[in-house]
C-alpha cells in the first residue's frame, strides 16, 4: 500500500510505504518517476522554473533516501525478509533519478545568483552526494544476528522471564567482576 501526500512534486509530504513487497516498491518507483516528470515540465530553465525544479528534485532524493533507510532498517530488524527484486527496484530508481538531479543541480550552479539565490541548491547537492555514495558503496541489508533477538516476545513469556530473574539469588556482598574493564566500570557505577 502506498500513502501519498503533498503537492505537484510532493512538497510538504513524502511517500511512505506500508509494506516493502515488490508491488508496493514498484508503485513507489512509478510514483517517483511521475513526480520527476512533473519536476521537469518547465521550459527553458528560467530562474523561477529552475528554483522549483531544484526543490522538487531535492524532495525526490530525500524521499528515496528516507524510504531506502526504512527498508534497510526493516530488513535489519527482521520485520521483513530481504528480497533481491525489491533491492534491484530501489537500485534502478537511484540510477534513474541521479542523472536528472545532477543535470538540474549543474544548471542551478551555473545560474545561481543570476536572478536570486537558489535556496535549495546546496541541499540538492548534498542529497546527490548521499545517493552517489550509496550507489557506489552499496551494501545489501541483512538481518541482525546479535546482540538480542529480533522477534517480539509474547507477554506471557516476558512475564515468565521477569519472574525467573526475580527468583535468582542476589550476588554476594563482596562480589566483584573478574574482567579489568568491567572492574573499572563497576567501581565507577558504585561511586555514582
Amino acid at each position: 500500500m502506498l500513502f501519498t501526500s503533498g503537492g505537484s512534486c510532493g512538497r510538504g509530504g513524502r511517500e511512505m510505504l506500508a509494506t516493502f513487497d515488490l508491488p508496493a516498491v514498484s508503485r513507489f518507483a512509478a510514483e517517483l518517476r511521475k513526480r520527476q516528470r512533473q519536476c521537469e515540465t518547465g521550459e527553458g530553465m528560467i530562474c523561477s522554473n529552475l528554483d522549483e525544479s531544484i526543490n522538487c528534485h531535492a524532495d525526490l532524493c530525500r524521499d528515496l533516501l528516507s524510504t531506502l533507510s526504512e527498508w534497510a532498517s526493516a530488513v535489519f530488524k527482521g520485520r521483513i525478509a530481504f528480497d533481491h527484486q525489491v533491492e534491484a527496484e530501489f537500485r534502478a530508481q537511484i540510477r534513474d533519478l541521479l542523472p536528472h538531479a545532477k543535470r538540474v543541480a549543474a544548471e542551478g550552479r551555473e545560474k545561481n545568483w543570476m536572478c536570486f539565490e537558489l535556496q535549495g541548491l546546496n541541499a540538492l547537492h548534498y542529497l546527490i552526494a548521499e545517493l552517489d555514495y550509496l550507489q557506489d558503496h552499496w551494501v545489501s541489508p541483512r538481518l541482525a544476528v546479535a546482540p538480542s533477538p529480533r522477534i517480539s516476545i509474547p507477554d506471557a513469556a516476558g512475564r515468565q522471564i521477569t519472574e525467573r530473574l526475580g527468583r535468582l539469588p542476589p550476588l554476594s556482598h563482596d562480589w566483584r567482576p573478574s574482567d579489568p574493564e568491567q572492574i573499572a566500570w563497576y567501581q565507577k557505577d558504585l561511586t555514582e
